[in-house]
């Protein structure tokens, strides 16, 4: 596994983490985070 690939990996599974705290808050709230 490439350097890469695991900086990725991490960086997927905290994006996974966020979302679920914004969807968790709120649908609305989650779509102005995003954007």
């Amino acid at each position: 596994m490439s350097h890469v690939a695991v900086l990725r990996a991490i960086l997927l599974y905290f994006c996974q983490i966020v979302a679920c705290d914004a969807v968790a808050m709120g649908k609305e709230e989650a779509f102005e985070i995003v954007a």
